[in-house]
């Protein structure tokens, strides 16, 4: 507490006042206030130490509203020209921890897909406005209250994800969902996503070019919010895809908080290969698709990647997908070949990856992480270090 009061107080001495309204100078409702250019680190890092205090609040409350309520005590104490006490602290951040947690539904479109039945797995629910309309009602009366104002327009599929979360304000809500939504989006794009075709899962990205959507709602308000993005070729959702033990298996491995370091490998590298699954430029995909392969497979060594690492990964991705002498051999030459197009393209321009080459990068890291999840002996390692030496031990046995 008392490195925020220090913050607080070096804030009074540098901070700026102006007014919205120069004929209004009595209202502090009126009152603007600011900092030059040199003294916004300053004003940063008390926001960030504020927010950092309590850890209930910084899971519940965003940083904009932290620096809100900041901003609020710098007035508040400006205007009655005290001092910043422990007290008063003290009482600042009983207000914040008095906001209520509530429980709020974050929707947003998703594109790509197309759903002809309501859809309910690992906390998200998916759903087509036209053909659910009825159920939505239902349940969430108040996003459909929010439709009706004019943005169901704006909703080119009519399809829409939802999740919900407890927190204190919206924006949290929202930043909150959309780290899940993207969660949801790399797994599900891992597994019906395809390099070679323009069916590309969207819901949180920022391409911009078709408007985006996000609605929040609480039993007390709702807040809608509109970007923009652009889409592919509809792929349809099933049942059949969430009751797949895979499915569910690695989507709670990667919404999980305390992963193991394998675990947090699995998690790196989906986020790099839906990197490259969203990616147009076929070059681009392919380096995308290799450094999930690196981020998964790569021993822990500092430094530029040597031949004996691309070695390393190579003799690993045969281990894990081949059960023969023949196949490993196989497979480890399939990766050594598509790390030298990732070279090539890295380090001398070539701008010419076909359709195969970039689907047999994608196959080489679909293969090992579906090998990795089901394996019985595979998915029972925590570390890089368990998984080699489980190679070596294949190597020598």
């Amino acid at each position: 507490m008392k490195a925020i009061q220090e913050k607080v107080k070096k804030l009074l001495k540098i901070v700026k006042v102006s007014y919205r309204d120069n004929n209004v100078k009595n209202d502090w409702d009126n009152v603007v206030i600011w900092f030059e250019d040199e003294d916004n680190k300053d004003y940063f890092e008390t926001i960030d130490l504020v927010w950092g205090r309590y850890k209930d609040l910084k899971e519940t409350l965003s940083r904009t509203s932290i620096a809100d309520n900041l901003n609020e005590l710098l007035k508040k104490l400006i205007n009655s020209e005290k001092e910043c006490t422990e007290k008063l602290l003290k009482t600042f951040f009983e207000n914040l921890k008095a906001i209520p947690i509530e429980e709020k539904v974050v929707f947003r479109e998703i594109h790509s897909v197309r759903i002809y039945e309501p859809i309910k797995t690992n906390g998200f629910e998916l759903y087509n406005i036209n053909k659910h309309k009825g159920v939505l009602e239902e349940l969430y009366p108040q996003f459909i209250k929010e439709l009706e104002k004019g943005y169901i327009q704006q909703l080119q599929t009519k399809n829409i994800i939802c999740y919900k979360v407890k927190t204190r304000d919206y924006d949290k809500a929202q930043e909150i969902a959309l780290e899940n939504f993207k969660i949801f989006e790399n797994v599900l794009s891992f597994f019906i996503s395809n390099p070679e075709f323009n069916n590309k899962i969207r819901i949180s990205d920022s391409n911009i070019l078709q408007p985006k959507v996000t609605i929040v709602i609480s039993e007390k308000a709702r807040m809608t919010t509109v970007e923009t993005s652009q889409y592919g070729i509809p792929s349809v959702l099933s049942f059949q895809l969430f009751e797949n033990d895979n499915f569910q298996h690695l989507i709670n491995l990667v919404t999980k908080k305390n992963k193991s370091g394998m675990e947090l490998r699995i998690s790196t590298a989906i986020d790099w290969a839906s990197n490259g699954l969203r990616e147009e430029n076929k070059s681009k995909a392919l380096i995308y698709f290799v450094f999930a392969i690196e981020s998964l497979l790569k021993k822990d060594e500092k430094g530029i990647i040597k031949p004996s690492i691309v070695s390393q990964l190579s003799d690993t991705v045969g281990f894990i997908l081949g059960n023969t002498y023949e196949s490993r051999v196989k497979y480890a030459k399939m990766f050594s070949d598509t790390y030298g197009k990732r070279s090539e393209v890295v380090h001398y321009g070539k701008d010419k990856i076909t359709k195969t080459e970039l689907n047999g990068a994608f196959f080489i890291f679909k293969s090992v992480i579906m090998k990795l999840i089901e394996d019985p002996e595979l998915n029972k390692l925590k570390s890089i270090d368990n998984l080699l030496s489980w190679c070596k031990l294949k190597k020598f046995s």
